[in-house]
Formats: C-alpha cells, structure tokens, sequence
C-alpha cells in the first residue's frame, strides 16, 4: 500500500507517471482550456466541459471537445475520490441495550452519509467496529493477559454476533461489509484482521475493474457514433488514458501498457497540433511516454523502454508553434532526457528484486 500510495503521490503532482516514481515530478503537464501566449495558465481553468451522453453512451449531438483530459483527473482520482469508504466505530464489551441501541442509529446516520457523499460514484462502504475492552478486564491476571481479556469479553457478550447482524442489516450493509476486529487481531494480524484486508483489497480492485468497464463501452459507443475524425481521436486519446489509468490501480502492467500506447498514438496521430492543442499533446504525451517506460523498466526490459523514449522524442524532434518563445520546445526536450535519466537511475540504485531481476516501482 505505501508503494502504491508512493505511485499516488508522483501523479498528483504530475500526472505524468504513476509508475515512474519520482522522476515524473518535475514538471506536472497542465491542460489548459484556453490559450494564451504559449503560457502556463492557472490549472484551475484547465478543463473542458462534462460531455453530456445520450443513454446509450454516445456523445451529445453537436459536442466538440475542447481538450483532451481534466487537469485534476489524476490528482482527483489519488486524492479525492475513494475505491472504497470505510466507517469505523468502538463499543464496549458487555454494554446493555440501551447503549447498542444508541450505536446502531450512530452508525446507520454515519454510513447513509458517506453514501449520499458518493451517491454519483459505484464505490462500496465497509463497516469496521472495534470493541473496547470491559472494565472487568482490568482484574485479569498477569499469567495469561489476553486469555483471561477476551475470555472476559466473551462471556459477556454471547449474543455480539445477533447484535452486529442486526446493526448490519439496519445500515444495509452486506455481511461481507462489516468486520469486528478485537485488538489482538489487529497487533497479531489475526484471521479477523486479514479477512477485512482482503476484502478491502477485493472491494478496492473491483471498484477500478467496474471503472474501466464503464470507460470502454463509453469509447466503444463513441467510436460508433460517426464523429468527425479529430473528435473521435481527441476521445479515444483521452478514453484509453483513463482506461490505462485504472489498469495501474489493479497493477495490471499488460494491460496498462496497451492502453496507454494507444491512447500515445491516438494523440500523435489525429489530435490537431496547432496553437493550444499542441501543447496538451505534448504534455499529454510526456506523461505517457513516462508510464510506458516505466512500465517496461518494471518489468526489466530496459531495452524496450530506450526504444519507447526514443520514438517519443523522434515523435516531437522538430519545434512548431513556438511562437514569440523559442526556447521552450528546448526546455521541454531536456525535461525529457532528465525525467528518463532519473528513471534509470532509479532502477540502478535499486537493482534486481527477487521476482526474475524485476526492479521495483
């Protein structure tokens, strides 16, 4: 998870590399809606408006694109918005009717909360409570500590189980959404404990796996549409991005990589490349080109990702649309070079792992 969250937090400064690590920091590619002098705009009004979809997914009559992706979709999708929610609440042992009563419109207020607050997005919610001890077991002898505790806790609570049965189907919560974890179980990784890690894992795959879906049959309905072909590039450029994006989340590299090569050639090829939309492209195309490689340097093959790096920059060799600042194509291909070299450099410091000489990322 903190390697995932690492991943995370290059992207959200970025957007430009996942997978990369710290390389992708350098200079987070902005998608700007409007173009002004070849500057970098305030990120802010750096979005195209929502396309509005007919109900078979295609896109609204009349709609044309005014960029390729969100500024904020990378940050948003790290930072804002979750695969899974989780509620958390404690009770103690052995407490009476009137005090579960209490917990249960606690809980069932809390988690219809949290799901009014994701109401738009298809994420589940899991319910954790976490008992406290009972002051009984206070008076436990020092021979046996957690024995004589939980033996304690147990006898006076015989009927928990109905109890959280109840709670559960009072907040509508399924039985699989909702974990009692006891404070062994969680300082010895017990059973209990690793039952909710997998099922938080699961919910979390699932979540992006339902996600990726939704965005192929959007490409899928626009691409039968009979869009213009710079619309239907603009599209599948930014589908195949957002599709390669929740690959990364189930750290699917094959599939990631795919995705992300074709949403790199839909941009280079049928995206116009004047004035603002130059820009996004190359940008765009920086982050792409960073996942790639990365990608194939996860995966130890370093001959491959020089060939992608390559090819990126045989793609932008020539300056165009410079305008009054002619510098800047320069500026861009040394960030370029830097951003690989520390990608490689990355790979040497941390050498081979154990999994087939496959550095980790």
């Amino acid at each position: 998870q903190q390697q995932q969250q690492q991943q995370h937090d290059t992207d959200a400064d970025g957007g430009g590399g996942g997978i990369g690590g710290s390389a992708a920091r350098r200079r987070p590619p902005h998608f700007r809606r409007h173009h002004h002098g070849h500057g970098h705009g305030d990120a802010a009004s750096a979005h195209h408006p929502s396309r509005k979809r007919q109900a078979d997914g295609r896109p609204g009559e009349h709609y044309v694109p005014t960029g390729i992706l969100k500024a904020n979709f990378f940050r948003k999708h790290f930072a804002s918005i979750p695969a899974v929610a989780v509620v958390v609440a404690t009770f103690a042992h052995g407490d009476g009717g009137r005090e579960w009563a209490q917990l249960q419109t606690t809980v069932e207020a809390r988690v219809s909360a949290v799901r009014r607050a994701m109401q738009t997005r298809d994420a589940r919610t899991i319910l954790v409570l976490l008992p406290t001890p009972n002051p009984q077991a206070a008076a436990h002898t020092e021979a046996d500590p957690l024995g004589a505790s939980r033996a304690l806790a147990l006898a006076d609570d015989v009927d928990l189980g109905e109890r959280v049965t109840a709670l559960r189907r009072f907040s509508g919560l399924e039985a699989r959404h909702v974990a009692v974890l006891e404070a062994e179980d969680v300082a010895q990784l017990g059973q209990a404990m690793r039952r909710f890690f997998g099922t938080l894992r699961s919910e979390a795959f699932s979540y992006y796996l339902r996600s990726e879906r939704r965005v192929k049959a959007f490409e899928k309905a626009a691409s039968r549409a009979g869009l213009p072909p710079e619309v239907n590039a603009v599209l599948s450029a930014r589908y195949f991005t957002k599709v390669a994006f929740f690959y990364e989340f189930q750290n699917n590299r094959e599939k990631l990589s795919k995705y992300y090569a074709q949403a790199y050639d839909n941009c280079v090829r049928g995206v116009p490349r004047s004035g603002d939309w130059l820009w996004q492209v190359k940008e765009l195309c920086e982050a792409l080109n960073l996942k790639l490689c990365a990608a194939h340097l996860a995966d130890g093959a370093v001959a491959q990702a020089q060939r992608q790096f390559k090819r990126h920059l045989r793609r932008f060799a020539s300056p165009r649309d410079v305008g009054y600042a002619p510098w800047r194509h320069e500026e861009w291909l040394m960030r370029q070079h830097m951003c690989f070299a520390e990608m490689l450099n990355e790979r040497s410091a941390a050498g081979t792992s154990d999994d087939g000489g496959r550095a980790a990322y």
